[in-house]
């Protein structure tokens, strides 16, 4: 009776049923967890096999995540810090595929040529990627076998590139987020005709549940921005306009009509309607938009990849603009390429500076591969302290062997070493048309130096007339080497040398920066009075050395000679 009183109180006890429902919870939780792992380890034995038969990779590490009870992805592959790093394979639970190269947990290609994205509905991408986007040069293919080759940004067919459709049709030029948006090539497979123009097709709706665009739409109720006057009604209008349809009025109509006083006021508005600029840009704006300035300078304003983007909206079609400055922007190697195309169909930019901003190899190459096509007009390019190294400068000479516009390049800083220094050396004999280098502070050498030299001696062409080299550590007889080589310097000459310490006639005709003339005389003094003083110290040593050995070799006085005999004497009787 008792017991059954016990479990009857246990029974009915407050928060019975609460318990209960938590101790089911947690065993179901158990089990959950032990399945998943059990299927992790199916799961990571079946990858690796299916890894190392498709994509040829026999190491690597496994890697999911759920939601609740449901699988969201899965990776296989290389890994750093528990996050996906180097090559791998990641598979979406509802079919998406991902294979290629990864950085911290993010898509993006560094090392390997391409990566490859595959949808669940059989469109697939192979190309380069960049912060988990689509970003640089790549393929992609729909399953109704359209076929686009050409260029990416932000996840879209952006730049120059090609589209071909299922009938034969074949469209050869510029597109902007993924239309046809300027001026290009339709063949027609049926009659083989080719249709030149500027072609604006309408913008659908983004696909693969992409969001980001250069021009987010503008506030749908105008008026809640209360403007104070109807000026600026107006304005605040034109400007969500032409937010709203950047197809229908590209950046050199608005340039051409827009007049002069009211372009600031609509720039401002219309970045204002574009979401996602930094706040320095915005401010900036308004003094670069359809601009017919020659000089841009975006200095010491952190440019992100809309802004980025937004400039370029402003630049492409831009004919009045001469020189772009772009120093101390935080650019990188992708940011510089979406500006190699302004590069490749501008028509005015001559001068351009991407000073202090860590591009690195990659931006050279960049840079190089668009100075290398026909067409290209400009004339000096400016790159301090873009850590380019030794494989930067190498891209750059392969360049300056075919280019015949660049008349200056500015690359200090940038610490090419020697072997940056023997490539640019190479490519002097085959370049007409460099006249000024600056290639100061990068730690070249004595050897760096020596082939600079020899790569001056031997250019037929030489129209070189201004070579920086200071600050390389190249030594005053490398240094007069290469003063001596350079040529027909009487105005301009070698910038940067200090002679002071060089003997014998020089081959030096241009501007050579020397010490102070009372420094040098001063110093010449000093230097005859510690040679006098050497001369007399020496002098009065010999005559020391000279008295002590005569005396030494004299004869001894007769009073000494007679001690001696006496002495003798009287060791003899004792």
């Amino acid at each position: 009776k008792c017991l059954y009183l016990r479990v009857q109180r246990l029974h009915d006890r407050e928060g019975r049923r609460e318990e209960q429902h938590k101790m089911a919870l947690d065993a179901r939780a158990s089990m959950m967890a032990d399945a998943r792992e059990r299927l992790d380890v199916w799961r990571n034995m079946f990858l690796k096999l299916e890894c190392a038969e498709k994509y040829n990779m026999m190491m690597g590490d496994y890697l999911s995540e759920y939601d609740d009870e449901t699988k969201v992805w899965e990776y296989f592959g290389e890994m750093k810090g528990g996050q996906p790093d180097g090559k791998g394979v990641k598979i979406w639970t509802n079919g998406a595929r991902y294979v290629g190269e990864w950085v911290r947990g993010v898509e993006q290609t560094v090392k390997l040529p391409d990566s490859t994205y595959s949808w669940p509905d059989g469109k697939e991408y192979v190309g380069t990627f960049n912060k988990g986007k689509r970003h640089g040069r790549g393929k992609k293919t729909w399953p109704d076998g359209v076929v686009y080759d050409g260029e990416f940004a932000l996840g879209h067919e952006h730049g120059l590139g090609k589209k071909t459709w299922p009938n034969g049709d074949v469209f050869e030029g510029r597109f902007r987020f993924g239309v046809r948006d300027g001026p290009g090539v339709l063949t027609r497979n049926h009659s083989r005709k080719k249709e030149k123009r500027i072609f604006k097709d309408k913008r659908e709706a983004l696909d693969d549940d992409e969001t980001l665009t250069a021009i987010e739409p503008a506030p749908a109720n105008i008026a809640e921005l209360r403007p104070r006057s109807l000026l600026e009604l107006v304005t605040l209008r034109v400007a969500a306009v032409i937010a709203e349809n950047p197809a229908m009025y590209p950046a050199d109509i608005l340039q051409e009509q827009l007049p002069e006083e009211r372009k600031p006021l609509i720039a401002s508005a219309f970045v204002k309607s574009a979401k996602g600029l930094s706040k320095d840009f915005q401010e900036l704006v308004p003094g670069i938009a359809w601009s017919s300035k020659p000089v841009t300078s975006c200095d010491g304003v952190k440019l992100s990849q809309k802004d980025v983007l937004m400039l370029i909206y402003f630049l492409e079609t831009n004919d009045k603009v001469r020189t772009l400055h772009l120093r101390r922007c935080s650019l990188d190697a992708a940011s510089v390429s979406q500006f190699s195309n302004i590069l490749r169909v501008s028509e005015t930019i001559v001068t351009i500076d991407f000073s202090w901003n860590k591009i690195g190899k990659q931006g050279a190459q960049s840079l190089s591969a668009v100075l290398m096509h026909e067409g290209v007009r400009l004339k000096s390019m400016i790159l301090h302290g873009c850590s380019l190294g030794s494989s930067g400068a190498e891209a750059l000479a392969t360049m300056l062997r075919t280019n015949k516009t660049i008349t200056e390049l500015q690359i200090p800083y940038n610490d090419i070493g020697a072997i940056g220094a023997q490539a640019l050396a190479e490519m002097l004999p085959s370049n007409g048309t460099l006249e000024h280098l600056d290639l100061r502070s990068n730690r070249m050498g004595p050897a760096g130096g020596s082939a600079i030299a020899d790569g001056l001696l031997s250019n037929p062409k030489n129209k070189l007339k201004v070579c920086r080299v200071a600050d390389n550590r190249m030594g005053d007889e490398v240094a007069s080497q290469v003063a001596a080589c350079m040529r027909g310097t009487t105005k301009d000459g070698l910038v940067g040398f200090s002679v002071s310490h060089l003997k014998g006639p020089h081959c030096i005709t241009g501007t050579l920066y020397l010490r102070k003339r009372a420094e040098r005389e001063e110093r010449r003094k000093r230097e005859e009075a510690q040679r006098a003083a050497k001369a007399a110290k020496k002098k009065k040593e010999a005559d020391e050395a000279q008295a002590k050995s005569e005396l030494l070799a004299a004869p001894p006085p007769a009073e000494l000679q007679a001690h001696a005999s006496n002495v003798r004497l009287g060791a003899m009787a004792l």
